[in-house]
């Protein structure tokens, strides 16, 4: 697993940990964010591989 895409799933976990610790009202946008830009260098990194 390269670098990318360990990035990656960190920002996902932390993004469903935030999910479900935080409060929704507050952070649901930066929360969002975490989740999309982690599962979008998932697959960028993935891509990049490939490529």
């Amino acid at each position: 697993m390269n670098k990318i895409r360990l990035i990656g799933v960190f920002m996902l976990l932390i993004g469903i940990a935030g999910h479900f610790f935080l409060d929704k009202e507050i952070n649901g946008f930066w929360i969002g964010a975490a989740m999309g830009v982690g599962i979008a260098l998932i697959v960028i990194g993935k891509v990049k591989k490939v490529w």
